[in-house]
């Protein structure tokens, strides 16, 4: 599978290659990784992130106005939904 299918934006992917591990960067500054593993005739997918943490006025735009914690939860579910879709056609 080219993981690129799964992808939009700005983000970087590093290849399957029979693994069950893969991981891209978004923007440049958050990392995503995701392990897929056979779990009693089903696929399990594990997701996470990470991403350097911010101080100052930029903690305060990201935690109370952009609300990121929010938006990564949102885009999590949005990444895995399309997993689902492109791996089930």
């Amino acid at each position: 599978m080219d993981v690129g299918m799964l992808l939009t934006g700005n983000s970087r992917g590093s290849p399957i290659s029979g693994s069950s591990v893969f991981g891209f960067v978004a923007e440049g500054y958050t990392s995503w990784r995701y392990e897929l593993r056979d779990h009693d005739g089903a696929t399990s997918v594990t997701e996470s992130f990470s991403h350097k943490p911010h101080e100052g006025w930029q903690k305060f735009v990201y935690d109370t106005v952009a609300r990121r914690s929010t938006a990564m939860v949102k885009g999590m579910q949005q990444t895995l939904t399309r997993m689902k879709e492109t791996l089930e056609h």
